[in-house]
């Protein structure tokens, strides 16, 4: 396969059995320390579409049991590391139609904290939290997730708002985090 026909493939993948969002975890005693991290998952029961994304882009493999009878143990590849996730968001981007709006909050979210971030650095949580909601809202479902999602559309940054509604081309967007 191509490259381009392997991104192409592996959108698919994200938009029906993937996810982009950013985990918040919560470090020390009393949890005092604050860290966020830029995680992209691709779950399924198919093991060996699970492998070949390991294959291809890095990452790592972990199997969730089955939590009934009368289901089988789905496996999870996953991408966390910060540049990467940066790097991976960029390439799949063009390809992806469902989860386009929360690939684009990622890869804004690793672009304005590059690098590690240190336990115990709060001087910029607040900024971070307001990704992390928005990312929330963007992923959520079902009765109510409408007003969520607007709730939190006044968070998105002058950059993202266009895309919301299809205004701005893709290009423009690979201008600025090109």
């Amino acid at each position: 396969m191509n490259h381009e026909t392997i991104l192409s493939y592996t959108a698919g993948l994200l938009d029906g059995e993937g996810c982009f969002r950013i985990n918040k975890m919560f470090k020390g005693k009393y949890d005092v320390f604050t860290t966020y991290q830029p995680v992209i998952i691709v779950g399924m029961t198919d093991k060996e579409v699970i492998h070949w994304l390991q294959s291809q882009f890095g990452g790592y493999i972990n199997k969730v049991k089955a939590q009934r009878e009368n289901q089988e143990d789905q496996w999870r590849w996953q991408l966390s590391e910060k540049e990467i996730v940066k790097q991976f968001t960029k390439d799949i981007l063009p390809y992806l139609k469902v989860k386009r709006l929360q690939a684009m909050i990622l890869l804004e979210f690793c672009v304005a904290f590059p690098g590690r971030k240190r336990y115990g650095d709060r001087t910029d949580e607040a900024e971070r939290d307001k990704y992390y909601y928005v990312m929330s809202a963007a992923n959520s479902k079902g009765p109510g997730s409408s007003a969520k999602k607007q709730n939190y559309s006044h968070c998105l940054s002058p950059a993202l708002k266009p895309f919301c509604w299809g205004v701005i081309p893709l290009v423009d967007f690979f201008r600025r985090f090109g």
